[in-house]
């Protein structure tokens, strides 16, 4: 666990910075209304973010029961309803005879939306699923119409939940809980088996490092579709110990025999070189020094800000090392971006690639010294599994998911703790690394352990016997 004092401190200072960079962006005073309503709106984010440090901090020292929600109400939220036929990101494969009892689940967001993260999970799935026949990715309306996402998997046949069928929803990404929540409602009435998908609950248990509308809405989600759902299954392990807590300190009524399952993910390149062509930019920093590689979205909890100030100390001893970024801006990261920009070794020694391609991160992975992972929470850990992918070293912040997708094949440092991760960076370049031993699977391994856990219900973690009248299901 994060130490409580240490943490206040950091998000004290992240928010300073923010208030900082927006200031020096302050439109022109000259203009006194537009002053006013700037002004207004940096009031507005400033008393948002410090309500939210106040709930991150009191999860964080055992005092979360003291905020029910009542105070943080979602935004009305809307549906973001795409194209009916995502055929363009989706990946082509070779369809397999649909198994029964189905597999229905929805990739409405992901089959539009970038390639990483939750995105990148929920679309390897779709195609592991259409390729054994074992699942059907579809669209969802916002009026429940569903359509095949691969039109080919059921050529000239309506897509309707049938008595049976296993409805699988994993593809929230901040979209309209009460779509979702509808959709299970039907479901239950037809006879389908709905299995909520979680990849966390970190949102709304530390509100303070995630944008302010995402853990009221998917709170909402969680309180109502838990009572509708026959199982529950997360990423991890940790994340699954995280939504029992949460269900059983929050008194959710949920139905007799309720289990929560988790299935790791998996990470797939290729072997050798990459094909596609590697950014010649981006190959250029492996030419000289050892290269310390951050892989995921920039923004405050991935801890960028304090993996630089460990190399501006490794810097400032002359070592010759560098510290490569890539990853796009994300939320609420503006003065981090600042920093990396504005910084003198910017371009030297330290470098930021907003965006790049599946090669350019394999040849990432391929040739750095070590993976850095300074994460103060994460559902899962995507980048320690392909950096072992690759044999990379991994250096990774001690939080409890790590330790369990990584075990001891990796070097932790105290979150937040410039000292510990300076300490990490020296024993690497004085050639103490430690293997990544630790199994990875492939995606399509990954998806069909998913789909045998769906259909098997053999979830690893029990709820308590509790005993609730089922919820009303109006029509």
């Amino acid at each position: 666990m994060i130490e409580p004092d240490k943490f206040v401190r950091w998000q004290i200072d992240h928010l300073q910075a923010e208030v900082a960079v927006a200031g020096a962006r302050s439109p022109a005073s000259a203009n006194p209304l537009a002053e006013r309503i700037y002004r207004s709106s940096w009031f507005r984010f400033v008393t948002q973010h410090l309500q939210n440090f106040y709930w991150t901090v009191t999860r964080l020292v055992g005092l979360g029961y003291l905020h029910d929600g009542s105070l943080h109400k979602p935004r009305e939220a809307k549906w973001h309803e795409p194209a009916p036929l995502p055929v363009k990101l989706l990946a082509p494969v070779q369809f397999a005879p649909l198994q029964r009892p189905r597999i229905l689940f929805d990739v409405t967001l992901s089959a539009h939306h970038g390639a990483t993260g939750i995105a990148r999970v929920i679309r390897e799935y779709a195609k592991g699923g259409a390729e054994t026949g074992c699942g059907v990715p579809m669209i969802v309306s916002k009026s429940l119409d569903l359509t095949p996402a691969y039109p080919q998997q059921m050529p000239g046949r309506k897509l309707t939940i049938e008595t049976g069928d296993i409805l699988f929803l994993f593809d929230w990404m901040g979209n309209d809980p009460a779509t979702f929540i509808r959709l299970m409602e039907a479901a239950v009435r037809k006879g389908a088996h709905v299995v909520l998908g979680l990849h966390d609950i970190l949102p709304f248990m530390y509100p303070g490092l995630f944008p302010a509308d995402t853990g009221p809405a998917l709170r909402t989600l969680v309180d109502r579709g838990v009572s509708l759902a026959d199982g529950i299954v997360t990423v991890s392990g940790s994340a699954a110990e995280d939504i029992r807590a949460y269900i059983v300190e929050a008194g959710l009524p949920y139905r007799p025999g309720l289990g929560i399952g988790w299935n790791h993910l998996g990470a797939d390149f290729q072997d050798g070189e990459p094909a596609g062509g590697v950014d010649p930019k981006l190959a250029g920093v492996f030419q000289s020094a050892p290269v310390f590689l951050m892989v995921g979205t920039v923004e405050p909890r991935k801890g960028h800000r304090t993996a630089l100030a460990a190399f501006d100390r490794l810097w400032r001893d002359g070592a010759e090392v560098r510290y490569l970024i890539v990853g796009g801006m994300y939320w609420n990261a503006r003065s981090i971006g600042e920093e990396i920009r504005t910084h003198p070794e910017f371009g030297r020694r330290l470098f930021w690639f907003d965006e790049a391609s599946d090669a350019d991160v394999a040849y990432a992975y391929r040739h750095a010294t070590s993976l850095i992972f300074a994460s103060l929470s994460e559902g899962f850990g995507l980048p320690l599994v392909e950096a072992a992918k690759f044999g990379l070293p991994i250096i990774a912040s001690d939080i409890a998911v790590f330790r369990e997708i990584a075990g001891d094949a990796a070097s932790y440092f105290e979150a937040l703790d410039v000292d510990s991760l300076a300490a990490r960076l020296r024993e690497s370049l004085a050639g103490k690394r430690i293997p990544p031993l630790f199994p990875v699977r492939t995606w399509h391994e990954s998806a069909q352990d998913l789909f045998a856990l769906l259909r098997s219900e053999n979830y690893q973690l029990a709820l308590p016997p509790h005993v609730s009248s089922p919820a009303s299901l109006a029509s």
